[in-house]
């Protein structure tokens, strides 16, 4: 692919401050970039391939999605009657390169249709570069690089060179405008047929949100990416460890059985290991928590406690968004709950309603209202068909690669499929 020639080059202190500006997340409003899965990716990539030519076929970029998620990203419309995201309609591709993969991209020896997986740099290791890999992001879609430059002014990349190739006109122009300037130079090599950006590392702080505008309200703690909290910022992940799990009991044991003079028997009632739980953190600090037990056509949202130095806070509020989201994520239209009588106002004011013909009832000394609330199951909800490999990450983290995703790329041991199935798991 050429390159079109690039006007005056752009100083570098105007480059980082381009980068800045398109970095405001409320330029991506209308818009959610997410880990899309495999099918959503098969189907990007059949799109694109129709406009792009010698787009790497889609087994090629599954595979280095499963090395590092964050090769691929997935861009939707937001629908503003509830918030859901719509069907994928475009997608960025990135390759993190570690040294080896920088100095075989500018000395001609990278091969963009096939890369060699060897020079992608896994998910937790800061790049040498980044290489933009593919654009396909039609029209107002195109916002959604918000985020990359958002993302790009974390510690994780910040400073890191960038490389691309403009293929057309209009590629050349979008480069242009983020600051990519005509050649590419790795240890003293230059290489024309490509474009760089290579500012100097940006040093204001993060902007607060950046995480939480783009990742699910259940699971946007900038931790859980290899980022740094803001320490005023708000977030929830679910619990996955033990520890995770002893943090929530504190907060249920400060606010339950110290505020609320609940029995110590009554609060830990033996569902806690069969439930979902959510850890509302202000910075790093675990300040609030809320669980979710599921049923057949049914999930209950039950616990929420915040600790009585962040009432003041929106713990409260981003803790009932996440656990209603999470409910949505795994396939479910209706919640119910049962509200104290005197923070009833509180559950109103988030759509929640007392569910019809039911009487209040007591429990642990405290009156209770029966509340329901119906939501709209993600379109791309945990399912029947959801693929495997998704199906078997950690609750609430479908959309990066878990544990197991490597183990896909190696060849299976056990006997052919079909030969003995007896010990299937």
């Amino acid at each position: 692919m050429g390159i079109q020639v690039l006007d005056q080059e752009m100083p570098i202190e105007r480059q980082a401050k381009r980068l800045a500006e398109i970095a405001d997340p409320k330029y991506a409003r209308n818009l959610i970039v997410y880990n899309p899965g495999q099918n959503d990716i098969e189907l990007l990539i059949d799109i694109a391939s129709q406009e792009i030519p010698a787009l790497a076929g889609p087994a090629k970029v599954i595979e280095m999605f499963r090395h590092n998620p964050e090769c691929f990203w997935a861009i939707s419309r937001v629908r503003h009657d509830n918030m859901a995201a719509e069907w994928p309609e475009g997608f960025f591709a990135i390759l993190p390169l570690n040294e080896k993969g920088a100095e075989a991209l500018v000395s001609g020896r990278f091969r963009s249709g096939d890369p060699d997986i060897r020079y992608v740099a896994s998910q937790w290791e800061r790049p040498a570069a980044i290489y933009f890999w593919c654009i396909y992001a039609p029209g107002a879609l195109s916002a959604g690089l918000s985020w990359w430059a958002n993302l790009y002014q974390s510690p994780k990349f910040n400073g890191v060179p960038v490389f691309a190739k403009a293929g057309t006109s209009t590629g050349a122009h979008f480069f242009k405008r983020l600051g990519f300037q005509e050649g590419a130079v790795w240890n003293g090599v230059r290489n024309d047929a490509y474009i760089s950006l290579c500012p100097a590392p940006h040093r204001a702080a993060p902007r607060a949100g950046s995480v939480m505008r783009v990742m699910p309200a259940y699971e946007n703690y900038a931790r859980r990416y290899g980022l740094a909290a803001e320490p005023e910022e708000l977030s929830c992940s679910l619990v996955h460890t033990i520890d995770e799990l002893l943090q929530a009991m504190a907060i249920r044991s400060v606010v339950y059985i110290g505020d609320q003079k609940c029995p110590f028997g009554e609060e830990w009632d033996g569902n806690d290991l069969s439930a979902d739980h959510i850890i509302a953190r202000k910075g790093d600090e675990p300040i609030g928590t809320i669980r979710l037990r599921c049923f057949a056509g049914v999930a209950k949202v039950e616990r929420l406690a915040v600790l009585p130095a962040f009432r003041n806070t929106r713990a409260a509020f981003k803790l009932e968004r996440a656990v209603s989201e999470l409910a949505r994520a795994k396939g479910y239209a209706k919640l119910i709950g049962h509200a104290h009588a005197n923070v009833l106002n509180f559950w109103l004011s988030r759509g929640w309603r007392p569910i019809e013909g039911r009487e209040n009832f007591a429990f642990s000394d405290h009156e209770c209202v029966q509340i329901e609330k119906n939501v709209e199951p993600h379109s791309d909800a945990i399912a029947y068909e959801t693929d495997p490999l998704t199906l078997i990450r950690p609750v609430g983290r479908w959309h990066v690669p878990g544990p197991l995703d490597a183990s896909a790329q190696r060849p299976p041991v056990n006997a052919e499929a079909g030969a003995d199935t007896k010990h299937a798991a």
